[in-house]
């Protein structure tokens, strides 16, 4: 079985000519929610160019009917929804920004189409996270607060909730109608599958390189990885150590210094961007640690990302990570840079990492883009739409 989605997203599409680009990685977990539905229609910004800020681009799958936010005004929510099973809007906007998703959400109703609500990331918490200076601490709280309000109408109203993580399930309504907790993946099976060759790394397995991910923002907690490595310096000054940091964003400069204050500029490289999959995968491969240094809740799709390219993934011992069944030798105290150090040196003694990865392989097994959007679809078909499946 399949169903209609009308799909509400605040990430932009680009026309360029006859064709609409948008940012790689949607575009792979679009081509994946494709398989579920019998028709898609993208609710979202339209664009002449892409953003500055952004990376590679990659054109829509065939399919997808694009349907410009602009056009929403008036009558045009109602048309926009007609001949459509369910309508899915974002559930992590302030109550400004969620103004369209509440109308569509209301419109479904009105109109006995199911509504669904998606929330990735605690960005009220980010917000929070993200406030450093007493004007900044008061906007992240005012944001806060607006997202929390926002989220709590929606998950209300709406039939249905997925969230990405055990770590959110605070942010849902207790008057939800139906909730499906979901994981973050974007590792096709036949990823895991070419992830089996890669054993062989562990013959020479860079265990002393490790690197950073992210967006360059507090909550990101990229700052509590360099925390970590000096930390590992002090108590062992001949250590062969080196960390690249992957990524763009606000926090860069305040990272820098940070890096230069503790002597690691010898030992730490900032290397920008890379596109995703192959750029990406292609520097992973580069490293035998990936460190995931999230001080907020939801679970990063990296986990999957590191373990298909033959890394060992270093994660908080958060729920959003407990939850997928991995091994604690991989799990540190969340925001404790003493306790990231104490982990990661535990793991460059260990000389069994190949068993370790191999544990890893099988959690990621568990949890494919395949498999994700699977689940997904068969709570929207079992639950939200009341289907036999």
């Amino acid at each position: 079985m399949s169903y209609a989605l009308c799909l509400l997203s605040p990430i932009p599409v680009v026309k360029n000519g006859d064709v609409f680009q948008t940012l790689d990685l949607w575009v792979r977990d679009l081509e994946a929610q494709l398989s579920h539905t019998s028709r898609l229609k993208l609710l979202c910004p339209l664009l002449q160019s892409p953003p500055n800020s952004w990376g590679a681009l990659d054109s829509l799958p065939t399919g997808i009917e694009v349907v410009p936010l602009d056009e929403l005004r008036g009558a045009g929510i109602s048309a926009a929804i007609a001949a459509c099973d369910v309508v899915q809007v974002p559930g992590a906007q302030s109550w400004r920004e969620s103004r369209t998703a509440r109308r569509l959400i209301s419109a479904a109703r009105q109109a006995g189409i199911k509504s669904i609500v998606g929330i990735s990331s605690n960005r009220a918490r980010t917000a929070l996270l993200n406030g450093e200076g007493a004007l900044r601490k008061l906007k992240g709280f005012l944001r806060s607060a607006s997202i929390q309000c926002a989220q709590r109408q929606l998950t209300r109203h709406a039939d249905g909730t997925f969230i990405i993580g055990e770590g959110l399930r605070s942010l849902v309504s207790p008057r939800c109608k139906s909730l499906h907790v979901g994981t973050a993946s974007w590792i096709r099976r036949s990823d895991l599958e070419a992830a089996r060759s890669r054993s062989n790394r562990f013959v020479e397995f860079p265990v002393g390189r490790f690197c950073i991910a992210a967006r360059f923002e507090r909550m990101k907690g990229i700052h509590v990885g360099i925390e970590a490595l000096a930390k590992i310096v002090c108590r062992s000054p001949r250590c062969d150590f080196k960390m690249a940091i992957l990524g763009a964003g606000p926090e860069f400069e305040p990272l820098q210094a940070q890096v230069k204050t503790a002597n690691l500029s010898e030992r730490v490289q900032f290397k920008g961007t890379r596109s995703y999959p192959t750029e990406f995968f292609e520097e992973l491969r580069l490293h035998g640690l990936v460190l995931l240094t999230n001080l907020s809740d939801e679970q990063p799709r990296l986990i999957f990302d590191a373990i298909s390219q033959g890394c060992i993934p270093v994660c908080p011992d958060a729920p959003a990570y407990q939850s997928l069944g991995l091994p604690s030798d991989i799990l540190y105290r969340q925001g404790d840079s003493c306790s990231l150090a104490t982990t990661i040196e535990r793991l460059k003694e260990d000389q069994n990492l190949q068993a370790l990865w191999s544990k890893l392989l099988a959690v990621s097994e568990q949890f494919t883009l395949e498999g994700m959007h699977a689940k997904r679809a068969a709570w929207i078909e079992a639950d939200v739409l009341g289907r036999s499946v």
